[in-house]
């Protein structure tokens, strides 16, 4: 088998399978992370192993790496969002890396624990899920569901306030 026939043969399983971790706008992308995956396996395939599932294991591997990597990174992206949101309350320096965030990520949660259902929803739901105002005061039947934020302000900064300047 050449280059050619391997990837006529697993493109459409590639692509199946990219569809089933992420949006319809970034399949080809995740399948074209299986298909270098599953080429550089062929590659190094030992003799009498199962060419079926040598590939699809490296293929599959790959992309859900693919798809905890980027998850990872829209998580510090998202805690980086909320504690811009903090604004003076609860100033990180400017030079806090994603990392330096993500180690503080259990805290971060216990703090979350540390307010009520509805205010822990909308902290998630505005910070994690990146809902606007307007769905937020939808979603929690209000015209001023900011004023839940501004308590929860509170309760975070109190718990999160060594963090400043953490970095």
């Amino acid at each position: 088998m050449n280059e050619r026939e391997l990837l006529e043969t697993f493109r459409p399983w590639l692509r199946k399978v990219a569809s089933t971790m992420t949006s319809p706008d970034r399949v080809e992308d995740m399948a074209q992370e299986g298909w270098i995956a599953l080429w550089k396996a062929w590659k190094v395939m030992p003799d009498g192993a199962n060419l079926d599932y040598w590939c699809k294991a490296a293929a599959r591997r790959k992309m859900l790496n693919v798809l905890r990597d980027s998850r990872a990174a829209l998580r510090d992206i998202r805690v980086t969002a909320l504690f811009a949101d903090l604004g003076q309350v609860m100033e990180p320096s400017t030079s806090m890396a994603a990392v330096e965030l993500a180690y503080h990520a259990g805290e971060i949660s216990a703090a979350l624990d540390t307010l009520t259902t509805r205010q822990r929803e909308y902290v998630v739901l505005r910070f994690w899920n990146e809902w606007t105002r307007t769905e937020l005061d939808q979603h929690f039947r209000t015209r001023n569901s900011g004023a839940m934020w501004q308590s929860s302000r509170t309760k975070l900064a109190r718990e999160l306030g060594h963090l400043r300047g953490a970095a």
